[in-house]
């Protein structure tokens, strides 16, 4: 099971602030015990993501956690009646009072369901809201490559389900051949982490699949999947996270 916990907080700057994911993952990290605080630091691929939003006077701070042994002690730190407000010593707002708390839930089940539905939707828009970036060969690259997209969470999928980080080659091959990106809205950006800036986009695309129906479900699946996981690098730092939406026929928007 996969739960995602939104705190919704007053944000008095009304000024982004791209460091407020880095400084988010340290204040939770400190308020966790120390022994899951250190496994979650020495971990290869994170079992959590952590990402801020920013809009209309607003701060959502929000941690998705991918991983079954790891939801009850997050849950007793987010989800305590004690928590009012979060606390970042660094951020120029030092104190965001906790106004609404949301939380989300998506299984294993809810994801065959959708790679098993009959009539899953071809086109897809994804919104990457925090700066997204892939590293190849010690390189950054920052625009939506479908390739890294897809074998960043086909990689996270097979860790969170399958506890192996293999790719199907054959299967990521086909996705790329058969999906392309029909439209898109990108900017460039550099991400703060202490005391180095990540390249990497935010903004749309939109992607489309002439595949069969079977390849439509698995993709469908995969973005879906994503939307909790995050795509690409630091996505437990704030990078990386994304929302996406089915696009059906006869959509204005599609």
């Amino acid at each position: 099971m996969m739960k995602k916990i939104i705190l919704r907080c007053e944000d008095s700057t009304n000024k982004r602030d791209n460091k407020l994911g880095v400084y988010f993952q340290g204040w939770l990290l400190h308020q966790l015990p120390n022994e899951v605080a250190t496994a979650l630091h020495e971990s290869i691929i994170k079992p959590y993501t952590i990402s801020v939003k920013q809009k209309n006077g607003m701060a959502e701070f929000i941690v998705t956690v991918l991983k079954d042994d790891l939801i009850q002690e997050v849950d007793n730190v987010l989800l305590s009646d004690g928590l009012n407000a979060i606390y970042l010593t660094s951020s120029k707002q030092k104190e965001f009072m906790i106004k609404e708390r949301v939380v989300k839930v998506l299984t294993e089940k809810d994801l065959s369901q959708t790679f098993y539905q009959v009539d899953a939707v071809k086109k897809y828009g994804l919104e990457f809201y925090t700066s997204t970036s892939f590293k190849v060969d010690g390189e950054y690259h920052f625009f939506p490559d479908l390739r890294l997209i897809y074998q960043s969470l086909m990689r996270k999928y097979n860790v969170i389900f399958e506890n192996n980080n293999h790719v199907d080659q054959d299967l990521l091959n086909e996705l790329v051949a058969k999906t392309k990106i029909v439209s898109y809205r990108v900017q460039s950006t550099y991400y703060p982490i202490h005391k180095s800036f990540i390249p990497g986009f935010t903004g749309t695309i939109k992607v489309s699949c002439f595949g069969n129906q079977t390849l439509a479900n698995y993709l469908n699946m995969l973005l879906r999947f994503g939307s909790y996981a995050g795509v690409g690098i630091k996505t437990s730092m704030g990078m990386g996270a994304i929302e996406y939406q089915e696009i059906k026929k006869g959509d204005r928007h599609g």
